[in-house]
């Protein structure tokens, strides 16, 4: 009796020495490259020709709206649209409507109504949405890592943005993680099915998200992102963007060209290109109207769309994150493994700007 005790306690204790080893073998990072700080002061701005750079600064009601030309040094240099178009308007997707995209170009050669701000007294750049909709496996290499080769996804987000130097509340999230993406704005409200519009905002993203409470309510006998997803990436704070939104003249052109880069405490953890996205804008607006109802967010039927058969102005269509999120099948039961009180996340990426978020209780 006592020898099978000692038999069953040592192959216990093997067994979770071998579960531990592969939870930390599959969580290493896939890059060895650390941050070098001097690169989140100046970030490429694209020229006016190729594609419009907004930033807001002040709090309502007293917000001005600038045109960004420069962003060096942690300041962003501009023109203050609200002084040079005489306007109280301080939302960029209105004044975007209202005065187009030719209008708003040639006020970059304003040189009197030009300022400089620190890029610390940013805000959300535009007037976003708590209702949004997220992108699940559009990289192949994240898909891979999951261990869910599938086609990719959409399900609704419930997270009103937050600005990109915000903490990240941990709270009673066991498994907290980050997701770098290319956020996808409605400039209009876009009913479907619909020709794709002529473009579309771009924003830099960290969808966070609780991987416990998206397993936890995981139902596999329903189709994908139906279930659990809702509930893992919806909660105040959990969807820091960055201080810049971006109109292109060619979208489909100017998207592909993006890079995203995500550090934990300095060390690379994502990389990669948003051309190798396996869904572009149309085909997540496709997706959009073609499920729109279906999907559960605690004991609710909810629907993607915040408004009938419409997409508001404001929505953020996120549209996936690469690999090297902190999730893995055989890590999920590890916490130490997942964002912790005292980490920072830093995302960056040219033409759109630098997220900082600071983990805390």
């Amino acid at each position: 009796m006592k020898k099978t005790i000692v038999w069953i306690f040592g192959t216990f204790s093997l067994l979770l020495a071998a579960a531990l080893v592969l939870s930390v073998y599959v969580s290493r990072p896939a890059f060895d490259e650390t941050l070098n700080p001097t690169t989140l002061d100046t970030i490429e701005i694209a020229a006016p020709e190729e594609a419009l750079t907004f930033a807001r600064v002040g709090v309502e009601p007293q917000r001005r709206v600038l045109l960004v030309t420069q962003y060096r040094d942690g300041k962003v240099i501009g023109v203050d649209l609200n002084q040079r178009l005489k306007t109280a308007e301080d939302n960029p997707l209105a004044l975007f409507r209202q005065f187009g995209y030719a209008a708003l170009r040639d006020a970059t050669t304003s040189v009197a109504d030009t300022v400089a701000v620190s890029v610390t007294a940013l805000d959300v750049p535009f007037d976003a949405r708590e209702q949004n909709i997220g992108v699940g496996l559009s990289y192949a290499e994240h898909a891979r890592e999951s261990n869910l080769e599938q086609p990719p996804f959409l399900f609704p987000k419930f997270a009103l943005p937050t600005r990109a130097t915000s903490t990240l509340a941990k709270q009673n999230s066991a498994r907290l993680d980050y997701e770098a993406e290319l956020g996808f704005v409605a400039l209009e409200d876009l009913s479907g099915p619909a020709p794709m519009p002529p473009t579309m905002g771009l924003v830099l993203c960290n969808e966070a998200t609780d991987r416990w409470a998206l397993v936890r309510n995981f139902e596999r006998s329903q189709p994908m992102g139906t279930t659990g997803f809702a509930d893992g990436k919806s909660r105040a704070g959990f969807a820091p963007i960055g201080p810049l939104m971006v109109i292109p003249r060619n979208l489909e052109m100017f998207y592909r060209g993006i890079e995203l880069r995500l550090y934990l405490n300095g060390r690379l953890r994502q990389k990669e290109k948003t051309v190798a996205m396996r869904w572009g804008p149309g085909d997540i607006l496709r997706e959009v109207f073609r499920r729109p109802d279906g999907y559960r967010y605690g004991a609710s039927n909810v629907s993607l769309l915040a408004a009938g058969a419409v997409i508001p102005s404001g929505t953020i269509l996120f549209s996936g994150t690469p690999a090297g999120v902190l999730f893995r099948p055989h890590n999920v039961w590890n916490p130490w493994h997942y964002l912790r009180p005292g980490d920072e996340v830093v995302i960056r990426s040219d033409m759109l700007g630098v997220i900082r978020n600071r983990i805390v209780e």
